[in-house]
């Protein structure tokens, strides 16, 4: 059984290392205290000084009531010494998110931005959205699911299971899942969430456009003090990874293509080197091949697998089938 000061150690460490906060009801449970010894707690978290910011306030806030009620630490201030600086960030945040409009995301990056633009410096910033540009290239709609990413982003940061019926590709309805979310996840202009399904033990990745509904519950769940989203994705190319796989993955590029393969990091993995006749060669290991042939095919003849032989047949097959494709008249 823990000490009084055990207990209290506990719940500082459970707000340092999740400034988002826990429930009265979770605390209650996990520490076994009464709402009195609950708020003693609380009340001599607020007089840690360590806890407090830069103006000696406590940072330990108490939001919500009833079940909501929950107990959280309030961010350390941001010194507002270069707002056009902010101004510019968010500007291109902004501009590079477009495929989030329609959604809340994009309301509170537009909201935030507006803030900023209303300064002494507005002048600076006259057809900003034209300065400052980004392409989106084949980025997905979200228009009609603003009520969906609006309830998986409640479930993320108040960490509240979320039920939801997903539509795998190939299937002809949706399955239900409960979803704890860890993750929001953006990759090429696309919503992903790095969650876990009551469906079975692993984390997987789900595709936010394949939502076709959602609902919330009032189901806590406690964000895995060890989990990381870099942990799952190390040594994906792409989002596709298999845990019992790894692929050394060896590719001769035309030496026209030596800036545009020097200039990119491809994976995290990779070493890049110039052979005695200008061809350029990648190495790298990856856990699935995947998306490695599409990739490599987009160079088209400029580029060669040279390892592994599983990955060569798979662009060869491609290749067939394309070639067979077109031939037909």
């Amino acid at each position: 059984m823990l000490t009084p000061r055990q207990k209290m150690a506990q719940v500082v460490y459970l707000l340092l290392t999740d400034p988002g906060g826990f429930s009265y009801s979770f605390l209650k449970d996990n520490l076994e205290v009464n709402d009195r010894a609950l708020r003693v707690f609380i009340q001599e978290l607020k007089n840690i000084p360590e806890l407090h910011d830069s103006q000696n306030q406590t940072r330990v806030q108490v939001t919500g009531r009833g079940p909501d009620r929950r107990v959280f630490l309030k961010p350390l201030d941001i010194e507002d010494t270069d707002t056009i600086g902010h101004v510019l960030s968010l500007q291109f945040a902004h501009t590079m998110l477009r495929f989030l409009k329609g959604t809340q995301l994009e309301n509170y990056l537009t909201k935030m931005s507006a803030s900023f633009l209303q300064g002494p410096d507005k002048q600076l910033f006259v057809n900003l959205d034209k300065k400052i540009f980004s392409i989106n290239e084949w980025p997905k709609d979200y228009s009609n699911k603003s009520e969906i990413i609006k309830d998986c982003l409640h479930s993320l940061l108040y960490r509240k299971s979320l039920k939801v019926q997903y539509k795998s590709p190939g299937s002809k309805q949706g399955k239900a899942h409960e979803l704890n979310i860890y993750t929001l996840l953006q990759y090429r202009n696309g919503l992903y969430l790095i969650a876990k399904s009551d469906k079975g033990p692993k984390v997987m990745v789900f595709a936010a456009e394949r939502i076709i509904q959602t609902q919330k519950t009032r189901k806590e769940f406690r964000y895995p003090p060890k989990y990381s989203p870099e942990d799952y994705v190390d040594g994906a190319f792409g989002l596709i990874k298999w845990e019992e796989e790894s692929h050394k993955v060896v590719i001769n590029f035309d030496s026209d293509l030596e800036t545009a393969i020097t200039a990119r990091k491809w994976h995290k993995s990779q070493s890049i080197k110039k052979l005695k006749d200008g061809t350029i060669q990648l190495s790298m290991t990856v856990s699935a091949l995947e998306q490695v042939v599409p990739w490599v095919l987009s160079f088209g003849s400029l580029a060669k697998v040279l390892k592994p032989k599983s990955l060569k047949e798979q662009v060869v097959t491609e290749i067939g089938v394309l070639f067979n494709q077109y031939k037909k008249r």
